[in-house]
């Protein structure tokens, strides 16, 4: 398993609903070594050709304006052409969708939309994001015992293990 939690379960359940993921793409190669970016989630929907880039995030030690600069300068400021290099298509071919995954979201609406209309990408929290792939699993799968998740998305066949167990026998 992969050693991010977070990111393993985005990229579980991304494949699971047929993206086609990669994680920590490097880019901007610098000429004295490394690179300037890291895009920690990239997952291609060919259905609808939409171009997925997640960043999550478990940082607590930075104020709400120090994580939406960081979004701003750092995370989501990759150009259309850059995604169309790394998925094989053409620029007017794809549709982006930018999403930040944190740990800390301020509750307040105006702080969240600020964030969503700043850096033009949707926010989940960490709770809400677990909520959504939850519900999803227990939408399409309801009995485990019959119809289990496959083993290789242990963390998404844990959760709907764990709904099976704890929840639907109350």
């Amino acid at each position: 398993m992969y050693q991010n939690f977070l990111e393993e379960l985005i990229y579980e359940y991304l494949d699971f609903k047929g993206c086609f993921v990669k994680r920590n793409i490097k880019l901007r190669k610098r000429k004295k070594g490394g690179f300037d970016r890291e895009i920690d989630i990239l997952a291609l929907d060919t259905r609808n050709c939409i171009v997925y880039h997640i960043e999550t995030s478990f940082a607590t030690n930075k104020s709400w304006d120090q994580t939406i600069e960081d979004f701003k300068r750092k995370k989501f400021d990759i150009k259309k052409k850059e995604y169309a290099q790394l998925v094989g298509l053409k620029t007017n071919k794809i549709q982006i969708i930018k999403v930040a995954i944190l740990l800390n979201v301020p509750k307040q609406k105006e702080e969240r939309n600020r964030f969503k209309k700043e850096r033009k990408s949707i926010l989940y929290s960490v709770e809400e994001i677990i909520k959504e792939i939850k519900e999803y699993i227990t939408s399409c799968f309801e009995n485990p015992l019959k119809e289990a998740i496959p083993e290789k998305y242990p963390l998404l066949r844990t959760i709907q293990f764990i709904h099976h167990f704890t929840e639907s026998n109350n």
